[in-house]
């Protein structure tokens, strides 16, 4: 008897609980994400959507990495393939930091399934700020070392 209403009590426990993360997950998006946090910072973060069955399944993992300041360096995302059950790469986003110059560079590269590594710089990024940590100005363009398609500068 004693077992039973145990046995009773988490299994009302468990549903409950999965019928709140049922109503949160459905509001007004059909995902939500699964976060993992080391020293304050996050450091993956898995992205589950509702698909065609109701149910929720994976699609997108990111992992970030810092430097020694606490800084991001770099966030990867990749995709889960359903058929082979694995995490594929799809792109990252690397960070850099002169500190003496207050300049900030973002590089953007895309997975190459052929030769399985990163293809070259696809965009990028510099951003120049203040002494202040202000933003003075900021430049983008495709690939690292082609013309910048856009620099504005903040006054």
């Amino acid at each position: 008897m004693k077992t039973t209403i145990i046995h009773f009590a988490f299994v009302t426990i468990l549903l409950v609980t999965l019928s709140s993360f049922s109503a949160n997950a459905q509001s007004e998006y059909n995902f939500f994400f699964d976060k993992k946090y080391e020293n304050e910072k996050i450091v993956s973060k898995t992205k589950y959507e509702l698909n065609y069955t109701g149910l929720f399944k994976p699609t997108y993992y990111y992992t970030y990495s810092y430097n020694s300041l606490g800084q991001l360096t770099k966030e990867e995302t990749f995709k889960w393939d359903t058929g082979k059950s694995i995490w594929e790469p799809v792109c990252c986003m690397e960070h850099s930091f002169d500190i003496i110059s207050n300049i900030i560079t973002l590089e953007y590269r895309t997975w190459n399934k052929e030769s399985m590594k990163y293809n070259e710089i696809s965009m990028h990024a510099v951003y120049s700020l203040g002494s202040e940590g202000n933003l003075l100005s900021y430049t983008t363009g495709k690939g690292k070392y082609k013309s910048v398609e856009k620099m504005i500068t903040i006054k």
